[in-house]
């Protein structure tokens, strides 16, 4: 069925694939591949070269049936190359290349031969792609738990402990496609207070927000309340780390989520829907002339009446939301609604991870039991770490915070959800990572992190392949110089440098780059994968001039 939807038309082949599967032996092991179907290239009746992906080059014998040789060969022509290459403008013939396809294989032991399991789809095609990304990286297959077996509690289990928050204004700004909130906020002013904010944003920010006083709230669903620490679907949380997500292709594909929870709970009973009444874990800043002078927290219940976007939020011309538009630019120093709504998320987690590392031990749950986000050292990977040490075993050096805490996303995120669990002592001592478990949890969110990076990167450049894109943006060189990291509009992607004839004046013209540059990106379809490639005009004309023996012998030109 997912053949079907992913690669319409080519369900017979898949079929015929699927055919091949045989029992594994215990010392093999499923790899991600792409077969090359060429006459050319045989090992035998039944053997196709093929390329194994994500493995540094390395090249293996896939051994199928030859009825399915024949078949995948004639029904599966890779996309043919374009006449004219837009991004080097050479010519090139208007040929086929051979047939390629995708597939899973079992390795045989030493690695040099494998077995067929499936097709999974033709080289180059952006579905079939991400298919591949998404079984490599352990994102799909996703066979939730049960309906039967998710024990999660009623919402009005705790009713009377809960602070009622109806009352407030609450609204939340999301991306346009987003079905899982995990996070709103509140604006709570003297009557009047709003009005008097001016239309002109500018104004507003350093006139208006300055005099003002009342309380911002920041209010995340509280998903520990509904799903127990022993339940199936937290052991299943803990599994799946994180919500893996893909922006999509125009044209080619649309984005989409695999949620970390089941969808019928993170887009809908868990996620703070508009018109819905929720729990909540609230966090609470008292503003005094333009600035928060205290800080508190509370399980709360409250409904989020506006679910609106950054776009929207942006352009809010109402009082209310001029006034919240305001006064968070005032606090944040930032502009953008993104960037006032992370602010906010980074004020909210660094106050629960300096609860979290200051909770002694209480309710049967140790001292330390919160997780942290560490980064000792900036532009190196974070990892998640125990709520105890000393501080600069707490360090966040990216944020430049000690204590800083992921608790702002229980939906999409274990680690939110078990720190939920802790602040309200309902962890239990089965719910304690030791290091063994706390390394198993690090390893999973960074296969997540690498998934999203080299999936942004490969969607970037497969809108990049027909013709080039130029973008004005930040761009930096990585510590040895190998690759870029680009910082568009969809994110940061890492292009590397290694296989340019311009790597050397390439990482030269941007080590030392001031803010935004003009830098052109566009596509190649690279050893079965479409990755993305870096032109800069000037640096390939000068290294061309450079080290050509012609402009060398030019009149005027400088002596050897």
């Amino acid at each position: 069925v997912l053949a079907r939807a992913i690669v319409p038309n080519r369900s017979d082949t898949a079929a015929e694939s699927r055919q091949e599967t045989h029992a594994m032996e215990p010392s093999s092991a499923a790899a991600y591949v792409v077969v090359k179907f060429d006459d050319r290239n045989r090992f035998g009746e039944n053997g196709v070269p093929a390329l194994r992906l994500f493995s540094g080059g390395a090249r293996v014998v896939v051994r199928m049936k030859p009825a399915t040789i024949e078949k995948a060969g004639k029904r599966s022509q890779c996309a043919p190359r374009n006449s004219q290459n837009s991004a080097t403008r050479l010519f090139i013939p208007h040929t086929p290349l051979p047939p390629c396809r995708y597939a899973k294989v079992a390795l045989q032991e030493g690695g040099a031969e494998a077995q067929l399991m499936e097709l999974l789809g033709v080289v180059g095609e952006y579905a079939a792609e991400l298919r591949v990304y998404q079984l490599h990286f352990g994102v799909k297959p996703c066979r939730y738990p049960a309906e039967e077996a998710w024990a999660l509690r009623p919402a009005d289990a705790e009713a009377g402990g809960r602070l009622d928050c109806t009352h407030l204004r609450v609204f939340s700004v999301d991306n346009a496609s987003t079905r899982d909130i995990d996070d709103a906020l509140s604006l709570e002013l003297a009557a009047g207070v709003a009005d008097a904010c001016p239309a002109d944003d500018a104004r507003a920010t350093s006139e208006w927000a300055t005099g003002v006083s009342g309380t911002l709230g920041v209010h995340v669903a509280d998903v520990a309340s509904r799903v127990p620490c022993d339940s199936p679907l937290f052991a299943w949380a803990f599994g799946r780390a994180s919500s893996c997500y893909h922006g999509g292709v125009d044209g080619e594909g649309p984005g989409g989520s695999v949620p970390m929870l089941p969808p019928e709970l993170a887009h809908g009973e868990l996620s703070l829907n508009e018109g819905a009444r929720r729990n909540a874990l609230s966090v609470f800043l008292r503003i005094e002339g333009g600035a928060v002078v205290e800080c508190w927290h509370a399980q709360t219940s409250l409904i989020n009446n506006n679910a609106t976007t950054y776009a929207a939020f942006g352009q809010d011309a109402t009082p209310y939301g001029r006034a919240a538009r305001a006064l968070l630019r005032r606090l944040s120093g930032e502009h953008e609604p993104e960037e006032l709504v992370a602010w906010t998320m980074i004020k909210y987690n660094s106050y629960l991870g300096a609860l979290l590392s200051s909770r002694g031990d209480a309710g049967g749950i140790p001292a330390g039991a919160g997780l942290l986000r560490v980064q000792p050292v900036a532009n190196e990977a974070a990892t998640y770490g125990a709520a105890r040490g000393a501080a600069d075993a707490r360090t966040h050096a990216g944020l430049a915070l000690v204590d800083y805490a992921h608790c702002s996303s229980p939906i999409r995120r274990y680690a939110d959800l078990h720190n939920q669990h802790v602040l309200a002592s309902t962890l239990g001592a089965g719910g304690v990572l030791d290091a063994t478990r706390l390394a198993v949890l690090n390893e999973r969110a960074a296969q997540v992190s690498h998934y999203h990076a080299m999936t942004s990167a490969m969607e970037l450049a497969h809108a990049c392949r027909k013709e080039p894109k130029t973008f004005a943006c930040r761009v930096e060189t990585d510590e040895d110089g190998t690759a870029l990291r680009v910082y568009t509009e969809r994110g940061r992607v890492k292009v590397p440098l290694r296989d340019s004839y311009f790597a050397e004046p390439l990482a030269a013209h941007f080590a030392g780059a001031a803010g935004d540059v003009k830098v052109q990106l566009y596509g190649v379809l690279k050893n079965g994968r479409t990755q993305l490639r870096v032109r800069v005009q000037e640096v390939a004309a000068a290294a061309l001039n450079l080290r050509s023996p012609l402009a060398a012998a030019a009149p005027g030109a400088p002596a050897a």
